[in-house]
């Protein structure tokens, strides 16, 4: 194992990071279900030959938090050794990590064609203090070209997830707080600007697939964009409703 891999494990180890990735509620049930509308927007938005995925990682696995792709089953995969991580990458460089034909990696030939990944985008999932706890990805069974609206999809989607992870963290600190009889650690408008921002965005795109802006969808495409719009606009109600833990 080289230096680098060292030191990126180290990293993947830190008593701080995990920390973070276990305060973040990034591991509990109630965020599974924002996260999926993401996913499925990503999916959706990208191609039915797509598998969309958050995942967090710990120091010695990758777990799927959210994923959808064309037929999918219900649970969600089981974890993963890092060393069947992709994201694993993303979350030791901090940085999104692009590769359209995953066959080709020079520090690691042939060593993902068994895991039948043809292409992969990935970009990192921080926490409320800006800890890297996972990716949002896209992953495809062939290799392909990543067009720069690809790469905005899965920008705008990981900057809307990072807000849904933050609105939950931030809410279990508000309900700790109240019961101790702490003053709250984060003000609530700041957390409803903070979604509310993504959320404009993801609503607006969401409004140009639906319009034919970008290209014409198939019926179950249409059908399947109007479910996370819908998704998305619940995701927003519970926004505004923060604002009246407050009062």
């Amino acid at each position: 194992m080289s230096a680098v891999d060292d030191d990126g494990i180290a990293r993947l180890a830190s008593a701080e990071r995990l920390a973070d990735l276990e305060s973040s509620g990034l591991l509990d049930e109630p965020i599974v279900g924002a996260l999926d509308a993401l996913t499925k927007v990503a999916h959706t938005a990208l191609g039915d030959d797509t598998t969309a995925l958050v995942t967090a990682i710990t120091a010695d696995e990758q777990i799927v938090v959210s994923l959808a792709s064309h037929g999918a089953p219900g649970d969600r995969p089981l974890p993963v050794p890092l060393s069947h991580s992709l994201c694993k990458t993303v979350v030791i460089t901090g940085e999104p990590h692009v590769d359209a034909a995953v066959a080709d990696d020079v520090l690691h030939p042939g060593k993902w064609s068994h895991l039948g990944v043809g292409a992969y985008a990935g970009f990192p999932l921080r926490g409320p203090r800006g800890t890297v706890l996972g990716a949002v990805c896209v992953i495809t069974p062939e290799p392909r070209a990543w067009t720069s609206l690809d790469l905005q999809v899965m920008r705008s989607l990981t900057t809307a997830a990072e807000f849904v992870v933050s609105m939950l963290a931030i809410a279990r600190r508000e309900r700790l707080a109240r019961l101790s009889g702490a003053v709250p650690l984060e003000p609530v408008a700041r957390v409803q600007h903070g979604l509310r921002t993504p959320l404009t965005s993801l609503l607006g795109f969401l409004e140009l697939l639906v319009d034919g802006s970008v290209g014409d969808l198939t019926v179950e495409q249409l059908d399947a964009l109007e479910r996370c719009r819908r998704n998305a606009l619940e995701l927003r109600d519970a926004v505004d409703v923060l604002g009246t833990l407050g009062a």
